[in-house]
């Protein structure tokens, strides 16, 4: 039997993996207790036809949800190789499609081996926008999940479904009685 009681936590990051490396990657960003901090659905918008479905309308952000989306907005100009290429945030969650590509440009603080990181870019962008939360509503409320999940695309149909589950997401989770 194991001395240690406590169960193992099973690894969320591939083994022996190089997460600088140029490709893309799909990130999910999960709040505290999966609380709706970010907005809530659009029932109207949601409820439209398919054919005039824009992610974006289907949720109203609140000032929390704007903050986040500020804060996606400017993440290339903090990491110049780093191109948002599809998000949405949900009133509980972020969903990113990201790409990592070409030669990094270091602040001049930064080791010149060091590269950004996939857990580095997810922490800063985590950071900012707890810091500008706690900032704008005068608390310190845990806002994120400890960790985050992600998965390396490898190849174009993965590419293709993880694009349409950030376009179509908002629609799976309000038919689950999200409301």
């Amino acid at each position: 039997m194991s001395e240690n009681k406590y169960p193992e936590r099973k690894a969320l990051r591939l083994p022996n993996y190089d997460y600088s490396q140029n490709g893309c990657y799909f990130i999910t960003l999960l709040t505290d207790r999966k609380r709706w901090l970010f907005g809530t659905y659009n029932v109207r918008a949601i409820h439209e036809s398919p054919v005039r479905f824009a992610k974006d309308k289907c949720i109203n952000l609140n000032e929390n949800g704007k903050i986040c989306k500020k804060h996606i907005g400017n993440l290339s100009k903090r990491f110049p190789e780093v191109d948002v290429i599809n998000c949405i945030i949900m009133p509980n969650h972020i969903h990113l499609l990201l790409m990592i590509h070409g030669n990094p440009i270091r602040a001049i603080r930064e080791s010149p081996l060091q590269r950004s990181t996939l857990s580095k870019i997810i922490g800063y962008l985590k950071m900012n926008i707890s810091k500008e939360i706690h900032s704008a509503n005068s608390n310190s409320e845990k806002i994120w999940h400890r960790n985050y999940y992600d998965r390396v695309i490898r190849n174009q149909r993965e590419f293709e479904n993880c694009w349409n589950y950030i376009e179509y997401n908002a629609l799976k989770e309000y038919g689950k009685g999200n409301q």
